[in-house]
Order: structure tokens, then C-alpha cells, then sequence
């Protein structure tokens, strides 16, 4: 990574250049149109950046672009994958990418964004606003590719013409920043238009930015050996660019991990971006703040077979917690808004029924409210009230008392505006935020993806996971809308869910773990993408993705049952080195003792033990630190500490067993032609005579504590066709203790 120091006035910068990380390519230089962009960008909270943001931001726009084609290697294609996490900021991060890609000398930046016009202009305005392109003089010049206005060829030729001119000055060329909706006849439109200049694009470093990089780009017809119209242009779009990469940006990364690796849109690396502080997502409020959830009760939502007549008691709860909130937040009226999502259906006819419910009930609420102060139903409305305000209390500790907020109420209730957002009629309402503080917005998938909710505080979703209660993972994550960066209000916030979804939401947190932690620990190993094992937990309700994009066979494999043991610990020296100061380190920490057994044990069937040892030691002290060459190993490995790191967050004071077999001393045991251990457990003893087998040692196997976790440390003589070839080599078997098993999604990917 490049470290960049500004001047005062920013028009220098001081590199110190570090060696490559593993993968990267090259080494990007963060120049003037990055450091301008980071002084011009904002926070969540409308403040500017803050040095550490700033630092981050660049450090990772720097790994990303280094992984892409170098602008001076001549012509080359690349396609990486960048993760983010819903709501996390993807959009600054690819706005940084690109200010980055123009200081090393990309001649185009294409951002395809928004399967809707609305999405498209709510992404076109944010790029506009950051990247500064309505000053005289800019560094870029914008191509907005719509469907009635042609594209200006010769704007194209003359910008790109003077890169190869050498009287014009750098900072005199432009990049063409080229924003194109994600819709088949768009980037069809662009393509053929570039198609044109072949001279040109053979001496123009592009970068292509797929925003939401797992929607609608796929292929959805390659189970019928088609392809379907977007996925068809976007690779003739990267057909016409002969030294490009393609980045896809999203979430939600499952379709793109299980789509074919021989498919040119299957990613060849990945960089996993980290949120800033303030992120709440689904670890925050499901687990850290899982006091904010709310089950919808079964009776309250309805079906197509018994659909509702009348509006749940839980929305007016959820409307009561949304109202007080507005009427607390009025004092810093300036500083954004506060608004409510309701998202009931993927049904048109159900976002009706609940926009007329809630407009119906704001307005009884304003009549109530503006009853004289002994009206009953005034003031059982306001009780009612109270009782929501005691609940909003329990997690906002400088919450205004009741009998204050309740000045407010009326005007919060009758100042916000409640809007229906769906596509009936061709187009999705625009939000004109501006126009008050508070906002109900109800609707369904067209605020899934890429829909900005500003201020959302309280969430309202009957929606179940459809599909026969078994929903896609990706389609879980995405209906996060939700998350963000909250912290400084999230006491504020409500998330009424049905009780599928709820549950879906809590298995997708370790789901989501799980494959971001696989994805950082491959990116350190520098392989391609190509070689990460298609294998990840993921709960037996759901699927990882749908079906239609995905042409290999994923199946499912219980993990956890059973013993799991490392059988190929040697193929690396500096790993086995450095297990065994890890092991020496464990031996001289607890207290061992020789484990009870027949009188007529071998040598070798004798073990020291050290019982029910705090499993939070051994995790921290052991199984952390333990590291094996083979990389399938290790994410299986890695599997099985997600497991254990489960079970602590649940019982903190869970208790292990570790065994050192033979005392730690060296077994022998040889390995296949695949260099896997052919048989890392001692079988029992005697064999025969059946009757008497295993009367004096029952074997490895059975060695283990049904109560706690087992470990078992194995110290190896490895052979190979009779011929010793490592000696002193650590290993380690471990068995989970019942009920503590998980679900793997596998793929397979061809021969790794």
C-alpha cells in the first residue's frame, strides 16, 4: 500500500512505496483527484470525513486497484469481486476506486448502476455531487447513457485522442466517465457506440464498475445453454474493451461465488471492504441489539388464501414507537430526516391496503390529538402512547420525558408524509427528502436494492421468506434496508419481522461471517479466486442463491458430527515450526495428568490429559494460532473455529478436553499419493478375538468427552512408500459435543 502525504494546498504528494501485497499487480499512487474527493466527501452524518476514514478509504481503493490490469502493462482483462455489507457505504467505495483509477492514468471509468430510472439518477447525483463534475475544468468528462439521446461520437474520439497527444498537459486530459442504467437496450447502446473506436480503446486502460454486481448482470438462461439479454451485453461490453477490468460490487456475493469459474463473469479476486465506525448491521441487531427486534405475530400477517381485513395491532405499535421518534428528533429538524419502511408484500394490492391503513390512521391520530385534552379516546391514544414510550426509553437513555414529546405528537403525526413506492404505473415515486423530516415510504422490492432510506429508524416487515418457507440467503441480506450507519441513533430504531424471516435473518449472520472470513483468508494466500473452495455454512432453511444463474450442482454436508482431523500437517516446515512453539506454549500452560486405562496399555495408547479446561483459553491460546498448509484443511479447519466461536458467544464458560496422545510422542503414520494421512487414529486393541476386542484400549476415537469439546494433539513420524519424509510434526483432531453441528453449502469447482 502507498502512504500519501498532501501539502498544505494539496497540489503535491510524497509516496513511500511498500512491496506488493500477495495478489496485487501493481501499485496504485493516490494523487490530486483522490485527496480532493476524500476533502469533498461526507459521513453518514453530513460532517466531513475524519483522518482514520480517510485512511481507510484510500488504503482500500489502493488494494482494489491493485489488483486490477495496470494501465501501463498493455492490454490485459481482469474481473474482481468487491464485498461490502449492506447499507456499509459500497458507493463511496467505488467513487474512490474510480478517483484513484484517474490518478494512475485509466482513460474510461463505466459505472452501470440502477435497474430503474429512479435508482440510476439517485446514483448519477451522487457521483456528480462527490466527484465535483459540474466545476469548469474537471478531470472528467461525464457521458450519461440514456434511452432518447444519442451519444456524441466525436466527444468520445477527441477526449480520448488527446491521451495520445503529447502537447496536451496531464492534467488537460480528461477520463470519460460513462454512467449507463443495467437494462439490455442501455448497455447495448453504449457497447455499439464503442465498438466504433477500436483505435482508440486499444490504448485506453477502462474500468468497469458493476454496481450490485449479482443482480441482473448474470446469466439466468445458462441452465438451458442460453444466455439472457443484460448477461449477453455486458460481455460483449467487455469483449470491446481490450485492456479493462470488470468490478463487481455487492453484499450479497453468493450467485457470483457459484457461478461457473470458466464463466468470464466469475470473479478472479476478491477484496473485502470493512464499514466504518457507527455500522450497525445484522451482528448489531440481532445479536449486540436484539432488544430492537420485534416478532409480527402469526395472526397479524396475512396470506393470499386469508388475507388481512384490517390493519395488525403491531403496525400501530410500530407507528406509535415511528411517531415519537419524529417528535424527538424535531429539535434537530436540520439535521436530515427520520423515516419508517413498510414492506408488506411483493404484491402491489398489499402496499395499497397498508398505505390506505396508515393514512387512514394518521389522520384519526391528528383528529385524537387535536381533541380537547378530556376527551376518552383522546386519552386512551395517549396512554397508549406512554406505553410505547416507556418501551423507546428502555433503549434511547436521554429520551425526553412523555408529557414533553406529547406537545410534539400532533405535529409529527400530521407533518409526515406517507408515500406508496412501488412501480405501479412504469416509474418508482422520487423521493423529494427535502420536503419534510418525517417519512413512511411502503412498498416492496422496489426499495430491496440500492434504494437509500434516509434516517430509517423503524422497519415494518410482514413479508415472509416465500418459496415454501425456504428462502435465498442473498435475498435475506438484501431486504437488510435497515442497517447503516446508526449508532448515533439507533436506540431509536424498530424491527418488526415475521418469524421466518427473523430467524432467516439470525442464521444469515453467521453465514455472512463465515464467507467474509473464507474470502479475507484467501486474499492473504495471493491465489486466484478461482481456487477458493466453494464450501461455506449456511442454516438447512435456506438456499444460497437462486437457482436459475448457478449450472454446477451445490449439495449439502453436515459439519461438526463427528471427529475432524488435519491429515496433511507437513507439507510445510515453517507451519509445522510454527505449530509446535504453539503446542509447547499449551503444554507448559495447563495442568496434565495420564489419562485412566486398562494396566495392559502399550506406550503408545497412554495420553496426558488436561479435563475441562476453559474452552475460551484453548480457542484463544490454541486453535487460533494452529495453522495448516493444505487450503482446503484450512477453510474446513476455519469452519470448525466459527463453530467454537459460536458456541462461546452463547456459553461463555463452555469447557474443553485436550488430550496430547502418547504423551507427545511421535506416531508413525504414512500418507497417500495425495499426501493425506492414511489413518491418523490408533484403531482398538486387542483386534481379535472379537468377543475381546478393544478391552484394553477402546481406540482414539472413542477418546473424547461427550460433555465438552475434544482435542485431541497428534505428534507425527510422516512416511511415504516406506520412506520417512517429516519428522515432529503436529496435527490436531477435533469432536464437537452433541447438538453443536452446522450445515456446509458445497460446490464443486473442478480439480484444485
Amino acid at each position: 500500500m502507498a502512504s500519501t502525504t498532501p501539502s498544505p494546498n494539496s497540489a503535491t504528494v510524497t509516496v513511500q512505496r511498500a512491496p506488493l501485497s500477495p495478489g496485487s499487480v501493481w501499485q496504485p499512487v493516490a494523487r490530486e483527484e483522490t485527496l480532493e474527493l476524500l476533502d469533498r466527501l461526507r459521513g453518514s452524518d453530513g460532517q466531513p470525513l475524519e483522518a482514520p476514514t480517510k485512511t481507510k478509504l484510500t488504503a482500500e481503493a489502493v488494494g482494489i486497484l491493485s489488483r486490477c490490469v495496470d494501465p501501463n502493462g498493455g492490454n490485459d482483462q481482469a474481473t474482481g469481486l468487491v464485498l461490502g455489507q449492506v447499507q456499509s457505504g459500497k458507493t463511496m467505495s467505488f467513487t474512490t476506486v474510480a478517483a484513484l483509477a484517474r490518478d494512475n492514468g485509466y482513460r474510461i471509468v463505466i459505472v452501470i448502476t440502477g435497474t430503474t430510472i429512479q435508482l440510476l439518477s439517485q446514483s448519477v447525483q451522487r457521483l456528480r455531487q462527490d466527484l465535483d463534475l459540474d466545476r469548469p475544468g474537471r478531470r472528467w468528462r461525464h457521458v450519461a447513457v440514456e434511452p432518447a439521446a444519442p451519444i456524441n461520437r466525436q466527444m468520445l474520439t477527441d477526449v480520448l485522442d488527446a491521451w495520445t497527444d503529447p502537447s496536451v498537459p496531464t492534467d488537460r486530459r480528461q477520463t470519460l466517465l460513462i454512467t449507463v442504467m443495467k437494462n439490455h437496450n442501455n448497455v447495448r447502446k453504449l457497447r455499439t457506440q464503442l465498438e466504433t473506436l477500436r483505435p482508440q480503446l486499444a490504448l485506453a486502460p477502462s474500468l468497469i464498475i458493476d454496481d450490485e454486481g449479482d443482480q441482473a448482470s448474470l446469466n439466468t438462461r445458462v441452465r438451458n445453454a442460453g444466455e439472457s439479454t443484460v448477461y449477453r451485453e455486458m460481455v460483449a461490453l467487455k469483449r470491446c474493451l481490450p485492456q479493462h477490468t470488470f468490478l463487481q460490487y455487492t453484499a450479497t456475493p453468493q450467485a457470483l461465488l457459484l457461478i461457473n469459474i470458466i464463466n468470464v463473469l466469475s470473479p478472479r479476486f476478491c477484496e473485502t471492504l470493512q464499514p466504518g465506525d457507527g455500522y450497525m448491521g445484522g451482528q448489531a441487531f440481532f445479536l449486540e441489539r436484539s432488544n430492537l427486534i420485534r416478532p409480527i405475530p402469526a395472526q397479524e400477517i396475512g396470506t393470499r388464501q386469508v388475507p388481512l381485513t384490517e390493519p395488525p395491532d403491531s403496525l400501530f405499535e410500530a407507528l406509535r414507537m415511528f411517531f415519537l421518534g419524529v417528535a424527538a428528533g424535531f429539535p434537530n429538524y436540520a439535521a436530515g430526516n427520520r423515516s419508517m419502511l413498510v414492506h408488506p408484500s411483493v404484491r402491489t394490492a398489499e402496499h395499497a391496503s397498508f398505505h390506505q391503513w396508515i393514512l387512514q390512521t394518521k389522520e384519526s391520530w391528528k383528529r385524537l390529538l387535536s381533541a380537547p385534552a378530556t376527551d376518552p379516546d383522546r386519552v386512551e391514544l395517549l396512554e397508549e402512547f406512554r406505553h410505547s414510550h416507556a418501551d423507546l426509553a428502555s433503549t434511547v437513555a436521554d429520551l425526553p420525558a412523555f408529557e414533553k414529546l406529547s406537545l410534539h405528537l400532533l405535529a409529527a403525526v400530521r407533518e409526515t408524509q406517507v408515500e406508496e413506492v412501488n412501480r405501479r404505473g412504469g416509474t418508482t415515486p422520487h423521493i423529494r427528502w427535502s420536503d419534510t423530516y418525517g417519512w413512511i415510504l411502503v412498498g416492496g422490492t422496489a426499495m430491496d436494492r440500492g434504494f437509500t432510506v434516509r434516517g430509517l429508524t423503524v422497519t415494518y416487515m410482514p413479508r415472509g421468506l416465500g418459496g415454501n418457507g425456504q428462502g435465498n440467503a442473498d435475498t435475506v441480506q438484501q431486504r437488510g434496508r435497515f442497517f447503516g450507519y446508526k449508532r448515533g441513533y439507533v436506540g431509536y430504531c424498530r424491527v418488526f419481522l415475521e418469524g421466518g424471516v427473523l430467524q432467516a435473518f439470525r442464521d444469515y449472520i453467521e453465514h455472512e461471517q463465515d464467507v467474509r472470513q473464507r474470502l479475507v483468508t484467501h486474499r492473504a494466500s495471493g491465489r486466484p479466486l478461482s481456487d477458493w473452495p466453494r464450501a461455506f455454512l449456511l442454516d438447512a432453511a435456506m438456499r444460497p442463491t437462486r437457482d436459475n444463474v448457478i449450472d454446477i450442482a451445490w449439495t449439502r454436508q453436515a459439519i461438526g458430527q463427528g471427529w475432524f482431523a488435519v491429515e496433511s500437517p507437513h507439507l510445510m516446515e515453517v507451519a509445522a515450526t510454527s505449530n509446535r512453539r504453539v503446542i509447547e506454549d499449551v503444554r507448559s500452560h495447563f495442568e496434565w495428568r495420564e489419562d485412566e486405562g486398562h494396566p495392559n496399555r502399550s506406550e503408545n495408547t497412554k495420553h496426558l490429559v488436561a479435563s475441562r479446561v476453559p474452552l475460551a483459553e484453548v480457542y484463544e491460546r490454541l486453535l487460533t494460532r494452529l495453522w495448516f498448509p493444505d487450503f482446503e484443511e484450512s477453510q474446513t479447519y476455519l469452519t470448525h473455529l466459527v463453530l467454537l466461536r459460536r458456541l462461546l458467544d452463547s456459553t461463555p464458560d463452555a469447557k474443553a478436553t485436550v488430550y496430547l496422545m502418547s504423551k507427545w510422542a511421535e506416531r508413525e503414520r504414512s500418507v497417500d499419493a495425495r499426501d493425506r494421512i492414511v489413518n491418523l487414529f490408533q484403531g482398538a486393541l486387542p483386534v481379535v478375538p472379537k468377543s475381546q476386542q478393544g478391552s484394553i484400549y477402546a481406540g482414539d476415537r472413542r477418546l473424547r468427552d461427550d460433555t465438552a469439546v475434544t482435542i485431541q494433539l497428534h505428534n507425527l513420524q510422516i512416511t511415504k512408500d516406506g520412506v520417512t519424509i517429516a519428522r515432529q510434526i503436529p496435527t490436531v483432531a477435533i469432536s464437537m459435543p452433541e447438538g453443536l453441528s452446522a450445515d456446509l453449502v458445497v460446490q464443486p469447482q473442478g480439480a484444485r
